[in-house]
């Protein structure tokens, strides 16, 4: 059934729906508009396979970055505790969390990686926090080519 998680998903995007977890794990979808009645039923049914496909960390390459965005919202910056922060004992290098999902604490030390929306297969490492080009401050978005 996976493959039609998968698709059912792909059509609730389509539809303009977005998707949303409770720290609980209830999942939740919102739109602007009514999703048509026969997605609604087919959501309900693969609900519990939909969520676990949402909640898994994102697809990691070779040398254990993200490619892709995330799967929860589309969200293409990820970040993980630095081995700065956690200490050596407790860094985990495969634990990137999405930017949009989950936002680091404050004052927490982060690894980020952003992923271009031209190119998803590539990414940009950096060693601080990711920001999104909308977020940043006018003097930086100006010395931007």
């Amino acid at each position: 059934m996976t493959g039609q998680a998968l698709e059912i998903i792909a059509e609730v995007r389509r539809c303009g729906g977005r998707f949303w977890q409770e720290a609980s794990g209830r999942l939740h979808v919102s739109a602007r508009q009514p999703l048509p009645d026969d997605l609604v039923t087919r959501l309900k049914i693969a609900s519990s396979e939909i969520a676990e496909i949402l909640a898994a960390p994102p697809p990691l390459d070779a040398d254990g970055l993200p490619y892709w965005p995330c799967r929860l919202c589309g969200g293409r910056d990820f970040w993980r505790v630095s081995n700065t922060a956690a200490g050596d004992d407790a860094f985990d290098p495969l634990a990137w969390r999405c930017w949009g999902c989950a936002r680091p604490a404050a004052g927490v030390y982060t690894d980020g990686c952003s992923i271009p929306p031209q190119a998803p297969g590539l990414r940009v490492l950096a060693h601080a926090a990711p920001r999104h080009p909308c977020r940043q401050s006018s003097e930086v978005r100006s010395a931007t080519p």
